[in-house]
């Protein structure tokens, strides 16, 4: 990649031949959150897939997340995408005991009436991080990453880590150090 585009002599060409784009349609992700004052942590397995179906006879492309609580017999659903009239739109359920329930009903925008790149974060707090290149172990492999790290206004830390490696979000890891809590997400496996 950096050989291809003209770098050459950097210290990253090495690693050029060696950076293969995955495939798959499925990732699962390990996410630990943790509660530093009561000193509790939750772990939940995060499998993200593709996503194709319909809403009132219109058909949405886009990803499910599906939360899987360790140690209940609880799990989320989230699904976004975007019809082809370029709308985005977001339904989530919840199941439990083999109960489901819609907690957020399908919701359709236009794409002008986010407000926030990408769904997170404001302007200002997006133009605020600090990008950097950086190889990053996961269970799931090495990958090559773009690092970014952002400081927000309460003094939390959040890193990501992203890899056009990986199919479908790109995304390596991610951590989030707060005051009161912290959050771990990694890449577990890929197919």
């Amino acid at each position: 990649m950096y050989s291809q585009a003209g770098f050459p002599g950097s210290s990253l060409a090495a690693s050029a031949a060696k950076i293969v784009a995955l495939t798959g349609d499925k990732l699962t992700y390990r996410m630990v959150t943790t509660d530093k004052k009561e000193g509790k942590t939750q772990t939940t397995m995060v499998t993200v897939e593709r996503f194709s179906g319909t809403m009132d006879g219109t058909a949405i492309n886009g990803m499910k997340w599906i939360y899987t609580y360790q140690g209940q017999n609880t799990q989320a659903e989230l699904i976004a995408g975007y019809t082809s009239d370029g709308r985005s739109c977001t339904m989530m359920r919840v199941i439990s005991s083999g109960t489901s329930v819609v907690v957020y009903p399908w919701n359709c925008v236009q794409k002008s009436q986010t407000n926030t790149p990408a769904g997170g974060g404001g302007p200002s707090e997006i133009l605020n991080q600090r990008v950097s290149v950086e190889t990053k172990i996961v269970p799931a492999g090495t990958f090559l990453c773009l690092k970014y790290e952002l400081h927000d206004s309460k003094g939390g830390i959040s890193r990501l880590w992203s890899s056009s490696q990986v199919p479908l979000t790109g995304l390596v890891a991610m951590e989030y150090e707060g005051s009161d809590s912290s959050v771990v997400i990694e890449l577990v496996k890929i197919g």
